[in-house]
Order: C-alpha cells, then sequence, then structure tokens
C-alpha cells in the first residue's frame, strides 16, 4: 500500500508540475537558477577560485552529487519529475519509523500515507524545484535508519541532508546537540554519539565556510 502511494503521488504530482511547466507557469527563478547551476558543472561554469562566477556554492553542494545525473538529460522537466519522486519516497522512511515506534498493524501504513497527503509538502512540490525540498528524505532516511542501528548508513544519509541548503546546518547542529544530550543524560554511550559529533562539526565547518565566502548576509 506504502509503495503503490509513492507511485500514485509521483505521477500525479509530476503530471501537475510538468502542465505548470508547459503552460509557462513556472514562476520560480530557483528553477532555472538550479538547472543552470546543475548544468554548468560540466559545461564550463564552475569555478575553483573563490569570488569568481560559477564558484562552488558550498551552501547547497548536493547539486555537485545530482549534476552527473542531470546532464545525462539536462532539462528542466527532468528536475521537476524527480522532486515529485524524491518526495514521495520520504513515505517509506517514515513507515519504517512507525513500525518500530508504534504497535504496528494498520499505523505505520497510515502514518506513511499520510505524509503524502500532508499539504505543505505538496505547496513544496507546487513551488517549482529547489535543493532544499530534498531535505525530508534524505533526514528522515538517516532517522529511520538510525533507530535500526545502522549507524554508518545513517550518517551518509545525515550528511548528505546536511548539504540541501545553507540552512540545514543548524537544524542539524540542533538535532544532534539533543542526541548528545539526552544520551548523556540517560547514561548512554552508542553509535549515535560518534554520528552526532561528526554532525555537529561538519555542520558548523560549512556554515563558516560558506558565510566566509559568501558573506554573513548569505
Amino acid at each position: 500500500m506504502v509503495l503503490a502511494g509513492v507511485l500514485i503521488y509521483a505521477l500525479i504530482y509530476s503530471y501537475l508540475t510538468l502542465s505548470k511547466f508547459n503552460a509557462f507557469n513556472a514562476t520560480a527563478a530557483d528553477l532555472g537558477i538550479n538547472a543552470s547551476m546543475l548544468y554548468g558543472v560540466f559545461h564550463g561554469s564552475l569555478s575553483l577560485s573563490p569570488g569568481k562566477t560559477g564558484f562552488i556554492n558550498t551552501g547547497k553542494l548536493i547539486y555537485l552529487i545530482l549534476a552527473p545525473f542531470y546532464n545525462l538529460y539536462p532539462h528542466e522537466q527532468v528536475l521537476l519529475i524527480f522532486q515529485s519522486v524524491w518526495i514521495s519516497l520520504c513515505s517509506i522512511p517514515i513507515y519504517f519509523i512507525a513500525k518500530m515506534k508504534t504497535p504496528g498493524g494498520f499505523i505505520p501504513v497510515a502514518v506513511s500515507l499520510l505524509w503524502l497527503l500532508y499539504y505543505p509538502m505538496a505547496g513544496v512540490n507546487w513551488f517549482d524545484f529547489h535543493f532544499m525540498a530534498l531535505f525530508p528524505t534524505f533526514f528522515l532516511s538517516a532517522f529511520a535508519f538510525s533507530i535500526y542501528g545502522r549507524w554508518k548508513i545513517a550518517l551518509v544519509f545525515f550528511l548528505l541532508a546536511t548539504i540541501t541548503d545553507f540552512l540545514i546546518p543548524f537544524v542539524m547542529i540542533y538535532y544532534s546537540s539533543v542526541t548528545l544530550y539526552l544520551d548523556y543524560k540517560n547514561g548512554r554511550r552508542i553509535g549515535k554519539n560518534h554520528t552526532a559529533w561528526i554532525l555537529i562539526t561538519f555542520s558548523i565547518s560549512i556554515f563558516i565556510v560558506t558565510n566566509v565566502l559568501f558573506g554573513f548576509s548569505y
């Protein structure tokens, strides 16, 4: 049922966002900006010199990971479809989180499907394409792996979540700090401690580098 929900959501919102784009109603400038960033990685618009046009955007490093895939078929429509599919996939880690944290039965399925019906996420999907829209699926996938004790995989997803937007390091620092506080308060010393410290260090580093390179107004 969850996979069916993922498929239905992805198909419906891919159709809606493509229809909006084809009707010249894609009004958020970020779709063009982000498509240009992704395209430029392999077409001469990426610079390794700070201050120059095309210098690596450390506030959205996820674009460097997505660029190879986007450039296989570099069209804005691909981003709209990808975003619709990616947002819908978030219901899968939500299912496994609910399966661990609830009595089970139909409850995990219901919680998972409610994500697909959550109206604010529909608004995100409708607002053309933004890298920050990738955050929930990365973060909740990481959280799901962590509660099942798969710390190495969880860390990879946490790090990917951190580089989706320049404000996310704040989220990760807060999350990691609360995790550490609860662990020390309860006398636990488990894998999440190392994960939390790595996330705090990585997030602070990303924040400092981004603001040094682009200015604190960024």
